[in-house]
């Protein structure tokens, strides 16, 4: 599989959050697949703790923070993929 670019990690959070997903096992292909570059790997990781979050297993009377640490990732993530696209804008050509 091909290395994702610093913009197709950006558009893929776009994809999660708006649950458009090309496939639907988009995100944890990524999440669960290291990349080669170790700058581009911290962002991975990233993803895949802040999105942890999102998924709860514990029923919503037992977890009151709930709709709180899922809006909370939700704006983590925004940020991550802004980060992503300052960086794809400074890049070298």
């Amino acid at each position: 599989m091909r290395e994702k670019t610093v913009g197709e990690i950006a558009d893929l959070i776009d994809r999660f959050l708006s649950n458009q997903l090309a496939y639907p096992q988009e995100w944890s292909d990524f999440t669960d697949c290291s990349n080669r570059d170790p700058k581009l790997d911290v962002f991975r990781k990233q993803c895949e703790i802040i999105s942890s979050a999102l998924e709860t297993h514990r029923p919503p009377s037992l977890d009151l923070n709930r709709d709180e640490r899922r809006q909370d990732a939700i704006d983590d993530l925004k940020r991550v993929a802004a980060e992503l696209r300052a960086l794809e804008k400074n890049a070298p050509c």
